[in-house]
């Protein structure tokens, strides 16, 4: 006889509050058991399931609710919880954590299932209970919410689970979607799965060259991009280090940075939902591309190319042609940045030999869209960074050693706090995914390869997952999923359950 999945009882679920992303999390001490409540509403339905081999008539949400009112009942006590300490502080738009937990009661990390509230909007806190005034009852509290569904987001951990690949049995270094989330805008077909917009590049097969990957229209298998093996670099020695794919004027454009340590200018291929690639020298003179970060874009589609010769450089035609926007200087190479917004953008390499940042990262810095770049000093993380990220106030670094930074936009690059990322020690930092409050991050240790990942800015950790023997070389962001690639052609998908 099958043992049943566990079920989770109101008496194992713990409230936490966040005032920020990456903000410390407060447990909320005192809660009573089963008075977590989210109040009915919308228009609905009655249903019948079958619960315990049992027929009962559920109430099924045909319409959601513009609001959603829901309620955390729990004693008074001589001391301020920490839902009355931040209301007290005038910190009203904190998120709240619920997580369930199953067979036994635990705090972050270890959740099973969690709910994130944001954007909430506190109603009120009132006395439910407290009896004869002579009485020895306790006396309990209601703290009242309403929030938008859209802001309720419901999590389970992540699994690994291998895409099958049986095309191409080589490293694959690089990894990127057009599209995010099945909405790719105008233009574009909305019926084709985001997922179906990957694009994949690595190492040369030897015989025809680095050929491209993507995946067929059922998001279930790999499958070549060419039906005639046509690679996306001419020379049969090049690899595809980096990939970039978006959809600029409607077509999936995929644009692939070669690997030529020095031999050649550096050099990347694009091409538009099809096979036809075409090359182009982003530098006039020998340089070479770092890591899977070095091709980015802003807001206005512009792809930028940072190199190993620490050049930035700046397409605004869909990668034909480039100008550059920072001449190469000899201080050590850039491997990666972004565009935080029309203005500001920042640039990130190894540990500079020389210049402003001598022993430390190399750190560039724009605020005029990207036109200028200029050193920017700082002493706080002297590891390569490898990958940067931004939260809704904070930037964040991945360092090649596994460290991980952030640095609040208003501190304009003057203060980094380092966040820690469990096991750190003795990893390669490979790659890091930055979504709100989400960050996931792939790292290398002895030939295994790592995934782990935080809810909550950096707070706390989820246990890595681990592959042995499987190198990871690059990630991307499939809505909640996010997919690996790494040594012989193996791909992996980190999926999480949500709502």
């Amino acid at each position: 006889m099958a043992t049943q999945n566990p079920v989770f009882t109101s008496s194992r679920i713990q409230a936490f509050v966040q005032a920020g992303c990456g903000e410390t999390i407060y447990p909320v001490e005192c809660l009573i058991p089963g008075d977590y409540t989210i109040g009915d509403s919308g228009t609905q339905e009655a249903i019948r399931c079958f619960i315990n081999g049992k027929s009962v008539v559920r109430g099924h949400t045909v319409t959601p609710p513009d609001e959603i009112e829901f309620s955390l009942s729990g004693y008074l006590g001589q001391e301020l919880n920490w839902i009355d300490r931040l209301i007290v502080d005038g910190t009203c738009n904190f998120d709240l954590l619920i997580g369930y937990y199953c067979p036994i009661t635990g705090r972050l990390p270890g959740w099973k299932i969690l709910h994130r509230f944001s954007n909430m909007n506190y109603l009120n806190k009132a006395i439910t209970t407290g009896g004869d005034v002579a009485s020895d009852t306790a006396i309990t509290v209601a703290y009242n919410f309403n929030v938008d569904p859209s802001d309720i987001d419901e999590f389970y951990p992540y699994v690994l689970n291998s895409v099958p690949n049986s095309v191409y049995a080589y490293d694959l270094n690089a990894i990127s979607f057009c599209e995010v989330d099945e909405i790719c805008g105008a233009d574009c077909n909305d019926d084709t799965p985001a997922c179906s917009s990957i694009s994949i590049g690595g190492d040369t097969d030897t015989t025809n060259g680095a050929l491209a990957l993507t995946m067929d229209s059922d998001c279930g298998d790999l499958e070549l991009v060419s039906d005639t093996d046509t690679p996306i670099f001419a020379l049969d020695t090049t690899n595809a280090i980096a990939a970039l794919c978006f959809t600029g004027t409607g077509l999936n454009q995929q644009i692939f940075a070669a690997e030529l340590d020095g031999v050649g200018e550096a050099r990347i291929s694009y091409g538009f939902d099809d096979d036809n690639y075409t090359e182009v020298d982003v530098t006039a003179v020998n340089d070479t591309f770092y890591g899977p970060n070095v091709l980015f874009t802003d807001n206005l589609n512009y792809i930028y190319a940072v190199t190993g010769l620490a050049s930035i450089n700046r397409s605004e035609d869909d990668g034909a042609t480039w100008s550059v926007n920072y001449v190469a200087d000899t201080f050590g190479a850039f491997t990666c940045g972004l565009m935080r917004n029309d203005s500001y953008g920042v640039v990130c390499g190894i540990t500079a030999t020389g210049g402003t940042n001598n022993g430390y990262a190399r750190f560039m810095v724009t605020s005029d869209g990207g036109d200028s770049w200029s050193e920017h000093a700082q002493t706080a993380i002297a590891d390569p960074i490898v990958s940067v990220g931004v939260t809704d106030s904070d930037y964040i670094f991945f360092t090649s050693t596994g460290k991980m930074y952030s640095s609040n936009f208003s501190d304009g690059f003057n203060k980094f706090t380092e966040i820690s990322v469990p096991s750190a020690s003795g990893n390669t930092g490979v790659t890091m995914s930055v979504n709100g409050c989400q960050i996931a991050v792939i790292y290398n240790n002895t030939g295994v390869g790592y995934f782990t990942w935080s809810m909550n800015g950096g707070s706390t950790w989820e246990t890595a997952i681990t592959e042995t023997n499987t190198g990871f070389n690059d990630m991307a962001r499939q809505g909640n999923s996010f997919y690996i690639v790494g040594a012989g052609g193996t791909t992996y998908r980190a999926q999480m359950g949500t709502r």
